[in-house]
């Protein structure tokens, strides 16, 4: 059988007054299997998570007049979320709203009395949670996998939009004995634009490193109280809390007004000679921790680490987002051919892309001449949708990091499945040609050499020997991946 016999067929489940509806994805490669896929809403309605619509149903196929029985049960391992929700008190909020989305497809839940949330999804895959409560901030948790045999679980605390009296103190060591400077944004482009003094503050510490910064000189944060400690190393980050930090001390003191629903961008610098020294970055927002008085204790490192010149770049929205109700950017890094990331971070509040913070922090050393790319995605926290994702090649050359753009752009043109199926793939390569045998016949090969944005330069050679094979690999000054359909090498032949 054939794809174009088959791809504009379809399928249909009928139970009593329910109708679920199926559309073709694939053949295999003997033309014997089809695999149908249900579209989203078929999928939320065979899956409420309660089993209501497990049963015997009708299978029809436009291909065929016949019908069939099929039992159907819904898949309850996994795909689920739960937890509690509360206040920084731990009292229990009841009918808290919780809503899951991959952006396709959005579902609902509450709490109970006692707080409790228990809500399924019904794909296995990444979602977006987000909290909400009257009078109270609401909460979002990025890239939730559900593609596990258990239920998630989620304890979530929120913070009354009434909070005062945040507070937040320094702690940075140093073997110097001079006083620490601390520049506080509330949006990353501020560290650009020095001058602006309602989006940027600079403060320092004691000599010792210690400074503690509360919302007024009248502040009403005890002496003994409850904190969240963040302890910040060269290659790690842990998280406690404590419930009698002891803020007594002869500790330095300055005014600065926090706000829950603000993420701020800290960056820590050492002083020698009279030059200031950056040793330290992160991004934080009192919503994310349990306590209204916040601890950094901050190991600075010991060397400096690899300058990426052209790093940090700068966010250009395209036409089709609303720049102002970004909330994130969620991003991924692959190396070209491997279906795996290298590493997945997030970025908020419209900030701009720091790779060169977020590679040094994860020690993931990128070597030059590789071919990488970085899928980019973003939240719109009005809708509460995910969007379309795109992807923005790059290359590593002397240490920098090199897009094929200056800015990063969110537009269709950049979306990600197009982009991917310009990109070579290494399923089909010949990894060593010198293993074949020496009369060895490909019949039928594109020799391909691509540049080091992965733009393929491609050439069919017909019946190419391995040995003249291995002569061309030789010859070429460029790097290159060899498709053919000779199946005694384990490559596919569509390609």
């Amino acid at each position: 059988m054939q794809q174009s016999q088959v791809e504009n067929s379809s399928i249909s489940l009928s139970k009593d007054n329910s109708l679920a509806n199926g559309n073709f994805k694939s053949l295999s490669d003997d033309g014997r299997y089809i695999t149908y896929e249900l579209n989203n809403s078929s999928i939320k309605l065979l899956s409420p998570g309660d089993r209501s619509m497990d049963g015997t149903y009708r299978l029809s196929c436009t291909l065929s007049k016949e019908t069939y029985n099929i039992n159907y049960y819904e898949h309850m391992l996994g795909q689920a979320v739960t937890g509690f929700v509360f206040d920084r008190n731990r009292h229990a909020l009841e009918n808290a709203d919780i809503t899951l989305t991959d952006n396709n497809i959005t579902v609902s839940a509450k709490t109970d009395k006692n707080g409790y949330y228990m809500i399924r999804f019904p794909k296995a895959t990444n979602v977006t949670m987000s909290v909400s409560y009257k009078n109270y901030f609401s909460k979002y948790c990025d890239n939730i996998s559900l593609k596990v045999t258990k239920a998630i679980c989620k304890n979530i605390i929120l913070h009354n939009e009434n909070s005062k009296n945040l507070a937040l103190s320094f702690n940075i060591a140093g073997n110097d004995n001079s006083a620490k400077k601390i520049e506080i944004a509330t949006h990353y482009t501020a560290f650009n634009t020095p001058d602006d003094q309602t989006a940027l503050k600079t403060f320092f510490t004691d000599s010792l490193g210690n400074l503690l910064l509360t919302d007024s000189e009248q502040s009403s944060l005890s002496s003994q109280t409850d904190a969240d400690i963040i302890t910040i190393s060269d290659n790690q980050k842990f998280l406690s809390h404590t419930d009698n930090a002891d803020i007594s001390g002869n500790i330095k003191k300055d005014i600065f007004n926090f706000s829950y629903n603000q993420n701020y961008y800290v960056k820590v610098y050492s002083e020698n000679n009279n030059t200031y020294t950056l040793k330290s970055e992160f991004c934080f927002s009192f919503n994310d921790f349990t306590s209204k008085y916040l601890v950094f204790n901050i190991t600075p490192p010991s060397t400096e680490k690899t300058n990426y010149t052209k790093a940090l770049l700068p966010i250009n929205v395209g036409s089709n987002v609303d720049y102002n109700k970004i909330n994130y950017c969620n991003v991924r890094l692959y190396r070209i051919g491997i279906n795996l990331p290298l590493c997945t971070f997030n970025f908020s509040e419209n900030t701009p892309a720091d790779f060169k913070n977020q590679i040094d922090k994860m020690n993931l050393y990128l070597n030059d001449g590789n071919i990488y790319y970085a899928i980019f995605q973003l939240y719109n926290y009005e809708s509460k949708e995910l969007l379309s994702p795109v992807l923005h090649r790059f290359r590593i050359n002397n240490s920098k990091i090199y897009f094929e753009n200056d800015t990063i752009t969110f537009n269709d043109s950049f979306n990600a499945d197009i982009k991917l199926s310009a990109l070579p793939s290494y399923k089909n390569t010949i990894t060593n040609v010198s293993l074949l045998s020496e009369y060895t016949t490909c019949l039928n090969t594109v020799f391909c050499s691509y540049n080091s944005y992965g733009d393929i330069k491609k050439t069919v050679l017909t019946s190419l020997s391995s040995q003249l094979l291995q002569q061309e690999l030789l010859k070429s000054s460029t790097p290159c991946i060899v498709y053919t359909n000779n199946s005694e090498f384990g490559i596919n032949s569509d390609n």
